[in-house]
């Protein structure tokens, strides 16, 4: 018997209607949320990281170890980013399916989860969180891995104004420095430096990771970055360095004294053994050509130098602690020059405000470790 006067408490059927769209609503919110690329796929890679780290690839070459640790760090970090994005999220969407009177509307909801996923996409787009392991090569490579001779190459940069004598000298150069890499005395003598060092610095022994950077890969950088390329041509005129922080035995260094001939170059090694090397080889490039190059090794630490004339800074920061990556990076927002360039194997500098990066996704090239290694070049804007 239905009491006269007394309120029904069963719903309409609109008001059913509404809500099963409701939920067909947040059912479709909730499997774009939980894609399987920003869960499973995230988690899987975790995974097969973490066997990579202990793998014999890595056990045996302290540059893979270490990417693959960082790349494993960065997929974690991806991991709980998302994770934490997606359980703030799943909260609103609850309150929705409850009814809750402070519920966000469906369409706030909508554009809640199309903005989160658009930032997730970049991060990991801009962390190279997704990209695979560059496990298909040797660490030895060699520095000019190109079908192309050394003056061709030469002339990419300068497009004129390029001598046959500056290419044999430079040819001279990495052949010996190719010698001296593959001598087992010079090799020991580097290693019980290595260890030396990171005991007194408390560094890891991984910051002090040998590679190399073939002499068609450091001029694919300046042929895909117009900008950087213009500046390289007048160094020379307007009195400004080309510098390497981390120079090694000396690479990066020759093939910019040799290509920018006259421009300033210095490079700073903290490692005596490939300091010496590199001073070495320089002694007998200059005796040989009988002139002198405007080159300066530097044994000290690359915290230590002036920056205030530098044009263009190559960092060789692939395995550097991060303790002293960020300090690099703090030096250069606060010292370096407005118009300098920074030429850089990582892309942490993309989060300093004084910095613009105009070089593009696609600029890769092949080095030791990775066959398609992102290069990053940055501009000082203020």
């Amino acid at each position: 018997m239905r009491v006269v006067g007394a309120v029904s408490c069963a719903p309409t059927t609109s008001n059913q209607d509404d809500d099963d769209d409701d939920a067909r609503a947040v059912a479709s919110l909730r499997a774009r949320l939980h894609a399987p690329r920003h869960g499973e796929t995230l988690r899987a890679k975790c995974v097969r990281l973490r066997d990579a780290v202990r793998s014999r690839t890595c056990s045996s070459s302290e540059i893979k170890g270490r990417l693959a640790r960082r790349a494993e760090t960065s997929a974690l970090a991806a991991l709980e980013r998302w994770a934490t994005t997606a359980r703030a999220i799943e909260v609103d969407l609850e309150r929705i399916v409850r009814g809750d009177v402070d519920k966000k509307s469906l369409s706030a909801m909508g554009e809640e989860v199309t903005r989160a996923l658009r930032d997730f996409e970049w991060y990991l787009r801009e962390h190279d969180v997704m990209e695979d392991l560059p496990f298909v090569v040797d660490d030895d490579c060699e520095t000019r891995s190109s079908d192309e001779t050394t003056i061709d190459l030469m002339r990419k940069v300068l497009e004129k104004d390029v001598k046959d004598d500056d290419a044999s000298i430079l040819d001279t150069m990495c052949d010996e420095l190719r010698a001296r890499e593959s001598d087992y005395a010079w090799r020991g003598a580097l290693l019980g430096e290595v260890e030396n060092q990171a005991r007194a610095r408390g560094w890891s022994s991984e910051n002090f990771s040998y590679g190399s950077t073939p002499f068609a890969s450091w001029v694919a950088v300046f042929v895909q970055c117009d900008e950087l390329r213009e500046r390289a041509k007048t160094l020379e005129e307007d009195d400004l360095k080309y510098v390497v922080f981390g120079s090694s035995a000396g690479w990066l260094v020759f093939y910019a004294a040799t290509t920018f001939r006259g421009a300033r170059c210095e490079g700073f090694e903290i490692l005596e053994t490939l300091h010496a090397t590199a001073s070495h080889v320089l002694e007998g490039a200059e005796k040989k050509a009988c002139k002198k190059f405007n080159v300066n090794f530097c044994n000290a630490d690359m915290l230590s130098s002036s920056l205030c004339d530098v044009g263009i800074i190559v960092l060789t920061s692939m395995c550097w602690d991060d303790a002293v990556y960020d300090a690099v990076l703090e030096k250069l927002a606060e010292e370096l020059r407005a118009g300098a360039f920074v030429i850089d194997y990582r892309g942490n500098l993309a989060q300093k405000d004084k910095f613009a990066l105009v070089s593009k996704d696609s600029l890769r090239a092949p080095v030791s470790w990775n066959p398609g290694q992102r290069f990053y070049v940055f501009k000082k804007v203020a």
